[in-house]
């Protein structure tokens, strides 16, 4: 959540100075709120997950490249688009 709140607020900023549309104080707890949970579960799987992983090499770069992969064409696209 503490850092899900400045991340969200710089989002939704910078996303109403495009559009010009104010989104409301609720929309940034709620997105803080799920930042923060992600963050969460990435650290409890890590965790549990981490020594399984470790012995897979080959899949870990797998997941890597695909996660960088998504993340590329995810910017790509909302950097193509105009509100």
């Amino acid at each position: 959540m503490l850092w899900g709140y400045p991340v969200f607020t710089l989002a939704l900023n910078a996303a109403s100075e495009s559009s010009g549309v104010q989104p409301g104080s609720a929309a940034v707890w709620v997105g803080a709120f799920y930042v923060g949970s992600l963050a969460a579960l990435g650290g409890i799987t890590g965790r549990y997950l981490g020594p399984w992983a470790a012995t897979r090499p080959g899949l870990v770069r797998i997941v890597v490249v695909t996660v960088l992969g998504v993340a590329l064409i995810g910017v790509l696209v909302l950097s193509l688009i105009r509100l």
